[in-house]
């Protein structure tokens, strides 16, 4: 009896299996039919967890004023206004967007403000690895005031204290000298994204890789 019924799960267990698989083939299959897919160009070419070679550089892209996007500071601004740091005062018009400079994953400057964008997605802090990017910065001749870190990361957590580093104080203090805040991308990032999107929805190109980024977001979470 024992094993008649262990049977009987089993091919329980396997109906159930099966119709689950065919109402989600049905419902692809009518996505399918409305114009939606599975395509994207972005994880065609890397992992959708890949920080540096997809995210890093996608956002970077979108916010250089002379990417090839040709909306020169339009895009930093919004992200600027997104994550509400828009009264730093950065010159957007003479910004320069820089990847992986001194390490740091994005680097906005005027010359005179400075923008430190850590970004996060799997990957664990490195001792000391905040602390390093603002010295890096300091020794270009930024002033603790002109500088602003902003950490990415899916779940809006702050990064490990070993990775402050001796400027936990003046990062997250109770007058701290230089500007901190935590950034996510389910939160500030996919609003930017919107809010961009809203911006070109005239240009068929740029709204179809603006959404499978965003398509791409989704995947992380």
């Amino acid at each position: 009896m024992e094993i008649k019924s262990e049977k009987e799960d089993f091919e329980k267990l396997f109906v159930d299996m099966s119709k689950g698989y065919m109402a989600a083939k049905a419902q692809a299959d009518r996505q399918r039919a409305m114009g939606k897919h599975d395509y994207n160009i972005f994880t065609l070419f890397h992992d959708f967890s890949d920080e540096v070679n997809l995210h890093s550089n996608f956002i970077a892209s979108l916010l250089d004023p002379n990417g090839d996007h040709y909306k020169g500071d339009l895009f930093l601004k919004l992200f600027l206004e997104t994550c509400g740091i828009d009264d730093f005062s950065i010159d957007t018009s003479r910004a320069t967007v820089f990847k992986e400079f001194k390490h740091i994953d994005i680097y906005i400057s005027d010359g005179k403000k400075h923008i430190i964008l850590e970004n996060k997605v799997y990957a664990k802090d490195q001792p000391t690895q905040i602390a390093r990017y603002i010295e890096a910065i300091k020794k270009e001749g930024a002033e603790d005031e002109d500088i602003y870190v902003l950490y990415l990361h899916p779940d809006g957590k702050l990064p490990d204290n070993q990775s402050f580093g001796d400027y936990h104080a003046k990062l997250l203090g109770e007058n701290p000298s230089i500007k901190f805040k935590v950034i996510s991308y389910g939160n500030e990032i996919l609003e930017w994204i919107d809010r961009c999107k809203n911006e070109v929805s005239n240009i068929t190109d740029l709204n179809v890789f603006l959404s499978q980024y965003k398509d791409v977001i989704e995947m992380i979470y």
